[in-house]
C-alpha cells in the first residue's frame, strides 16, 4: 500500500485505487494504462509556441522553455497535430506519452465527481 503513485506504477504490475474509501479503479496496469488513451503528446520544437493554444486539436497545452506538452481533445488525431507543427516550426521530437497512474486516477476521480 502506497499514497505515492510513481512508486506502485514502477513497482506494480496490478493495481487497485481507491478513492474515499471505494474502489475508483483495479486491474493490471499495462490494461488500465492501454484503457485510457493516449491524448497526451510532447513535443521539443523550434520556432513560435503559441501556435497550440490557437488550433482546435488542443484541450490543454502546457508551454515550457524548449518543449510543449498537450493534451489533445477526444477524437484528435495526435498526426494532425504533428503536420501542424511541422508548418510552424522545426520538430526535433515528438512523443504520444503513455499516461501516469498519478493522470488516470485524477481523471477517474474527477470523472466520478465531477
Amino acid at each position: 500500500a502506497t499514497h505515492l503513485l510513481e512508486e506502485a506504477e514502477r513497482l506494480c504490475d496490478e493495481v487497485i485505487l481507491i478513492d474515499k474509501g471505494v474502489v475508483a479503479l483495479q486491474g493490471g496496469l499495462r490494461e488500465i494504462k492501454a484503457s485510457h488513451g493516449r491524448n497526451k503528446v510532447m513535443i521539443q520544437f523550434d520556432g513560435e509556441k503559441e501556435f497550440v493554444k490557437n488550433t482546435r486539436l488542443v484541450e490543454r497545452a502546457e508551454v515550457y522553455n524548449d518543449y510543449i506538452e498537450l493534451y489533445l481533445r477526444e477524437g484528435v488525431d495526435p498526426q494532425d497535430l504533428l503536420k501542424l507543427a511541422l508548418r510552424e516550426g522545426r520538430v526535433k521530437k515528438f512523443e504520444i506519452v503513455e499516461p501516469s497512474l498519478r493522470d488516470i486516477f485524477m481523471q477517474t476521480v474527477e470523472g466520478e465527481n465531477g
